[in-house]
């Protein structure tokens, strides 16, 4: 079955998830271009974004997150924890766990930031404000 299925930011790439198996599609075509093999041999992909036509990350909600280089079919970097969603907003790769935000630079897999939160979130977006600065708990300059 079907998981999930994501539109790049400019409609030129559509990534589908079912199970272990990532397909990317010309959504003007209707043609596949490419399919990739999910690395989770027991899990299935519960969440996709894309952040470029080289750039997926997908969710095996609960274990784990993965980045994936698009042009190389490879995973750029993966990492284990209690991920519940997940969403994107031009570099950044937003992910909800259980007590936290935690906001990532897409190359990298340490997170910039990470917000607590008093309750296990239900759902996750990204609407940017330009007079609420986030801070880098690394740097604290503003990212």
């Amino acid at each position: 079955p079907l998981r999930d299925a994501k539109f790049s930011q400019d409609g030129s790439l559509l990534a589908a998830a079912s199970n272990r198996t990532l397909t990317l599609w010309n959504p003007y075509t209707n043609s596949l271009l490419d399919r990739l093999t999910h690395p989770c041999l027991d899990d299935t992909v519960s969440q996709l974004e894309i952040f470029s036509q080289y750039l997926l990350g997908t969710l095996i909600k609960g274990k784990k997150l993965y980045m994936w280089d698009l042009l190389q079919k490879k995973v750029l970097w993966s990492l284990s924890g209690a991920f519940l969603h997940i969403t994107s907003h031009q570099q950044y790769f937003i992910v909800a766990e259980r007590k936290h935000i935690l906001i990532f630079f897409h190359t990298d897999p340490t997170p910039q930031t990470v917000i607590p939160v008093a309750q296990q979130p239900m759902g996750l977006t990204f609407c940017p404000i330009r007079h609420v600065p986030i801070y880098s708990i690394f740097t604290g300059e503003i990212l």
